[in-house]
Order: C-alpha cells, then structure tokens, then sequence
C-alpha cells in the first residue's frame, strides 16, 4: 500500500469499546452497518448505513457500541504528505481543517448514495490490491476525485455536513474555549470562571460525552499542539511554553508518558520519515 495511505474494508463480530483517541493523520470513516454512535469532541453522531464520517488529526474521537451486531465499515487513513505535492495551489484537506471541531463530521448516507460517493471507494479497493504500479496510481486518482468532491458538497452545500449534537450547549462552549487557549493556565477553576459553568457539573458531563477528564483532555491536546510544534522545528524549551506546560521537567514526563519517546527521539524520528 502507498505510503501515507491505507484503506480498509472490515467485518466484526465482536465488538469492544475503543477508549477515545486521535490520530496522526486523517480519516474517512463509511459506515455499512452495525449499531453504533460515534462520539466527536463532545459531540454526538447517530450512525446510519452509508453515512461517512471526516475526522481529522486533532478531533477526539470514539465509537459507542449497542449491541452484537455485525460492524462493517470502510476506513480510510491518509497523511497531508500523500497529496499535498499534487496540487500546490489547492487544498485537498479543505473540509476537513475548515471546520470547528467537532462539527460538519457526517455526511448522511442518502446523500452518499444519491452522489454516488461510494463508488470512489470501490474502485480505490479495486485498484489498490493491484501491486502494478498503474493501479496503485488509478488508486489515487479515485481518492485525489473523492476529496476533490467532498470538498465541492462542503463549499457549495455546507448544510449537508450535518454537525451531530451536543448534549449541553456549555460543554461545546468549553470545548471551544480549551482549544483556543492551550497555551494559557488552564485549571477547572479558570474554565468555570470564563465559560460561566459549574466546574462539577462540568467534570461529570465532559466525562460522560468525551471518555475523558477535562484535565486529560487539555493534557492531550496539548501534546498534539507539541507535535505539530516540534515538527516545525521549534526548540524543545519553547515548545513546553507554547503547549502550556508550565515547566520544562512536567512537559518532558507528559510527552514521553503519552508517545513513549523523549521530544527528541520524537523530532528525529519524525525528520528521517519526511527523508524517505
């Protein structure tokens, strides 16, 4: 398979819940079956057959299984690198970075099949189990004029990325107010303060609709943000104060105990696979 690409179509009959997590890089999720809802940055998406999801690298996300049945799915993975030398001028990732988060994940699945979107799928599994090297380039034609479409629907018919919903205007409200200040102090108190919300209240709910603690939530997003920084080739020292840990030693622990490497080992991994 290419490298920065994979796909894969998957059957299971025995389902477990995931704890909720990102990735390093993109996803098309396209639902066939099963009884799911999926759980984006707080909010909540009722899953249908045919629907498809976007997610990109910084939305917190899990799935919520509901019973045994059989749990199909298509799943594309692809990172920036994959196409992002073929069109310099255009963004393939325009819907998914022009969104807030956690909004506009779904297309619904009528519209999927009205559209013929999940044909592009089809011919990318047709084509890519191929090892010659014409299919595997026919593979990403059909990928490069799925994004191109999804991309299109976004910009012209933005309403049919349908946003989910979240079960508390306040907790969407927060989560917004976390993203937007990463590198500041950020305490139960603060958020309390700032977003006008009981903070007990608050830990009870961000809990029950992210999977996680608001403390785990900003200690995740903030090692995300020390990624990014860190690839930009920003010192380890700045990075910890622009990720807003509040020293170096408690950035150190945090980012190792989360990516198993040290911030350096992180950046020399990271530099060799942009030099293959």
């Amino acid at each position: 398979m290419a490298k920065g690409f994979s796909i894969s179509h998957n059957k299971s009959e025995r389902l477990y819940n995931s704890r909720p997590h990102t990735h390093n890089n993109y996803e098309i999720f396209y639902f066939l079956s099963g009884d799911i809802t999926y759980y984006i940055e707080g909010h909540v998406y009722e899953i249908n057959p045919h629907d498809l999801l976007m997610i990109n690298n910084r939305e917190i996300h899990k799935p919520i299984f509901h019973s045994d049945a059989l749990y199909e799915r298509i799943i594309v993975n692809f990172d920036e690198s994959y196409v992002k030398p073929q069109f310099s001028d255009y963004n393939l990732t325009y819907c998914f970075e022009n969104r807030k988060l956690g909004h506009g994940n779904k297309i619904e699945g009528e519209f999927v099949l009205q559209h013929n979107i999940h044909n592009y799928f089809i011919n990318i599994l047709g084509s890519i189990k191929n090892d010659n090297i014409e299919d595997q380039l026919l593979a990403k034609t059909y990928f490069i004029q799925l994004l191109l479409q999804l991309n299109k629907i976004f910009k012209k018919e933005n309403e049919k990325f349908t946003k989910g919903y979240a079960k508390d205007e306040k907790l969407d409200q927060v989560i917004h107010f976390i993203n937007n200040h990463l590198s500041d102090k950020l305490t139960l108190d603060i958020i309390q303060e700032e977003c006008f919300v009981n903070k007990y209240y608050l830990s009870h709910l961000f809990k029950e609709m992210t999977g996680m603690t608001v403390m785990e939530y900003i200690t995740h997003k903030r090692i995300l943000l020390a990624k990014n920084l860190l690839q930009s080739g920003m010192s380890a020292t700045d990075v910890a104060h622009e990720s807003g840990f509040n020293d170096y030693s408690n950035f150190y622990k945090s980012f190792k105990r989360a990516t198993k490497q040290s911030p350096a080992k992180y950046r020399k991994a990271d530099t060799e696979k942009k030099r293959k």
